[in-house]
């Protein structure tokens, strides 16, 4: 994390063109050797980055998304958490919406996945709409695309006061397809309000002398939901799932989710076997990760 740390700031100081890999560890103090133990690439540690603060950001938008209330007013509140969320680190989200533009397979993927996600927050909106009334199916990809493309050129621009200028316009967007013009317009001059105070999921062992602080980045999510999804799973194909090329980096990710109590392993003739503890179905359920049934369970 020091590193991924020290590439974000060099990335946005200088641009992500110039975060060269004598540049990084010059700013953390470490050797290359120590840098390419951990990735594979300066690519491969800007990738980090934007995970990073994906994850990040997911988690404080999901904590307002997840308040009880209406589906509009929910909405609200996650808008209001990401612009907020923009405005405490305009450099770092300039950052990854750069990332996201570029023309690399990683990036790809991601960029997909992302899309996907935030198009599916809003299918609730067409759950609550009689058949006849529903937008079209690719409704929810064009509101966030273009919601997105008002982010871009906000950034782009250097404004400054997100939330004030991007909350009515950015919520107008995702709301035309499903609630119509007359609401849109309605949006689109409604003030920013003050954050509603949220609670995000609680980590377990966080905050605990007797066990280590776990930050969540987007590889950590990602290996805990495929052990979710596929419980006995091993060293290899929790990497192969999770993205992650390199065997040390998951087999150190994997320990220390074992030390924080979230997995367990039943080692058969020598190869792990990783499954979700309880607290570890608590923790993927608190960031929206499917959990299945335990067996024998009602």
């Amino acid at each position: 994390m020091r590193i991924v740390t020290a590439m974000a700031d060099v990335a946005c100081e200088r641009g992500p063109e110039h975060a060269s890999v004598a540049s990084v560890v010059a700013r953390v103090g470490l050797s290359r050797r120590t840098f390419y133990q951990h990735f594979a690439s300066r690519q491969d540690c800007l990738l980090a980055v934007f995970d990073d603060a994906v994850a990040r950001a997911t988690i404080r938008v999901q904590a307002a998304y997840d308040l009880e209330g209406p589906w509009v007013a929910r909405l609200r509140d996650a808008v209001l958490a990401l612009l907020a969320l923009l405005d405490e680190s305009p450099d770092l989200a300039r950052l990854c919406v750069l990332s996201l533009h570029a023309d690399e397979p990683e990036m790809r993927v991601r960029r997909s996945r992302l899309l996907d996600a935030l198009a599916g927050a809003l299918e609730e909106g067409r759950r609550q709409l009689a058949t006849s009334r529903q937008p079209p199916p690719l409704a929810g990809e064009a509101a966030v695309g273009a919601g997105l493309s008002l982010v871009h050129t906000a950034l782009m621009e250097r404004r400054s006061g997100l939330t004030q200028d991007l909350f009515g316009p950015l919520m107008a967007t995702l709301l035309l397809p499903y609630r119509g013009p007359a609401i849109a317009r309605r949006e689109c001059s409604r003030p920013a309000p003050k954050p509603r105070p949220s609670r995000p999921p609680r980590f377990p062992g966080a905050g605990s002398a007797s066990r280590p602080r776990m930050r969540m980045t987007y590889r950590t999510a990602r290996a805990l939901s495929v052990i979710a999804a596929n419980p006995g799973i091993s060293n290899r194909l929790v990497a192969a799932e999770a993205g992650v090329r390199d065997q040390g980096q998951i087999s150190k990710m994997l320990a220390r989710l074992r030390r924080l109590g979230l997995i367990d392993s039943q080692s058969t003739e020598g190869v792990n076997a990783w499954r979700l503890t309880e607290e570890g179905e608590e923790l993927c359920r608190a960031l929206g990760i499917a959990v299945p049934g335990r067996a024998g369970s009602s």
